[in-house]
């Protein structure tokens, strides 16, 4: 019997013996893939360094030719002006390629400690999608034929807790709608309360093109004349967003010339909910929700740079960028004029993306959610040092990402 012990110890040893050599010639391999990747990251930043030393250098030659033009060449003072800003832009471009350089190196650096046995896998890096998906987001809200339902509030609240959304964008309905906030009062004030009680914050969406209308402005206001009483006397909620959408009249695309006049309208109503705002709801976050190509759009008027987007991102809090594109390099050429406008004046700014329900729609189908969580990720991860403002995305909408979750 004891013999046979001695055989089997023997055997287990030996088997164990050969596993381990496996395991180290694995690891040696691991190792050495990921040395080589690191090497390859290491090797880049001499280029990157470079382009970025190009880009300093010419926003540095334009300042000094915009001071220049300023005091002498004045005729030439809007081309050295453009050419400036577009110096800016590289300078800030390749700001973001440098961080992403060292997100991919660290990265690598992890991997590296990972495979050599020197980082533990219960490290945060190393979680599983589920586990690790901390990106902020926000949900428009508009379908709204359960508010009076109770029950159903709950299950809404209880799924933006689960999947991380920490603002509701929700829509207040038109004035004469039973379903509307200015109809169905106690079912909105529970419903806050109950997304508040969550550490959900709470904006409501508000808006119509024809607003614009400067004899439009009276049903504006009572609306603001609403929602300001409702604040005071029922539930404070924390943002007004005002989706407006001027593009959507059908004079926009009539004319030049009714173009530009709406234009005109759409800034100085923003401007006037702005100053409304300020001796009403002072506490109360202004956003806008717009395209992503309002920096396309200007009059013939304005200088070389200027367009809608510099002329209404200095009164609001914030602006959420309808940036329906389907991947991550068309998304990033959507909003990059906004995220800078954004770093300028210091304001706050959502990315919107859009879920869609059918393959002829722009957006993410229903079976995109791996690639939704994955642009996600990777956009926030690119872009939350370089550009601090950035609250995170906001999905269109809570109907079709509940049907994309479930």
């Amino acid at each position: 019997m004891n013999k046979y012990r001695r055989q089997q110890h023997v055997a287990a040893a030996a088997k164990l013996h050969y596993e381990r050599e496996i395991r180290k010639a694995e690891l040696t391999d691991a190792v050495k893939e990921a040395i080589s990747a690191f090497e390859l990251l290491r090797q880049r930043r001499i280029f990157l360094d470079k382009q970025r030393a190009m880009a300093l250098e010419k926003v540095r030659v334009t300042e000094a030719a915009k001071r220049f033009a300023f005091d002498r060449e004045k005729y030439f003072y809007p081309d050295i002006l453009q050419e400036n800003f577009t110096a800016w832009q590289q300078l800030v471009l390749t700001n973001q390629d440098q961080k992403l350089w060292r997100y991919k190196i660290s990265l690598a650096y992890l991997k590296l400690l990972y495979v050599s046995g020197m980082l533990h896998t219960n490290a945060p890096f190393f979680k599983t999608e589920t586990e690790r998906h901390t990106v902020p987001r926000a949900l428009w809200v508009y379908d709204k034929s359960w508010i009076n339902n109770l029950s159903k509030q709950t299950e809404v609240v209880r799924f933006c807790h689960t999947n991380n959304v920490n603002t509701v964008f929700l829509a207040t309905g038109s004035r004469n709608d039973s379903l509307s906030i200015y109809q169905a009062t106690f079912a909105y004030n529970h419903f806050i309360r109950s997304l508040h009680r969550s550490g959900i914050s709470v904006q409501l969406v508000l808006g119509d093109a024809v607003w614009v209308l400067p004899d439009r402005w009276a049903e504006v206001k009572w609306r603001l004349d609403y929602l300001a009483e409702f604040y005071s006397q029922q539930t404070p909620f924390d943002g007004l967003q005002f989706d407006i959408e001027p593009q959507m009249l059908t004079d926009w695309r009539t004319s030049r010339d009714q173009k530009e006049m709406i234009i005109k309208h759409y800034i100085h109503l923003t401007r006037k909910i702005h100053q409304y705002m300020a001796e009403h709801m002072s506490k109360v976050t202004f956003s806008l929700a717009i395209p992503a190509w309002f920096e396309k759009e200007k009059l013939s008027t304005w200088e070389r740079g200027d367009h809608i987007l510099s002329r209404i991102i200095p009164v609001v809090d914030e602006i959420a960028v309808m940036a329906y594109q389907p991947d991550i390099a068309t998304i990033r050429a959507a909003v990059s004029e906004e995220l800078l406008q954004a770093r300028i004046h210091n304001k706050r700014i959502w990315i919107g993306l859009k879920v869609r329900s059918n393959a002829t729609a722009s957006g993410f189908n229903t079976a995109d959610l791996d690639k939704l969580n994955q642009i996600m990720d990777s956009l926030y991860q690119f872009y939350r040092e370089l550009f601090p403002e950035l609250n995170g995305f906001a999905l269109y909408s809570y109907e079709k990402y509940h049907s994309l979750v479930k």
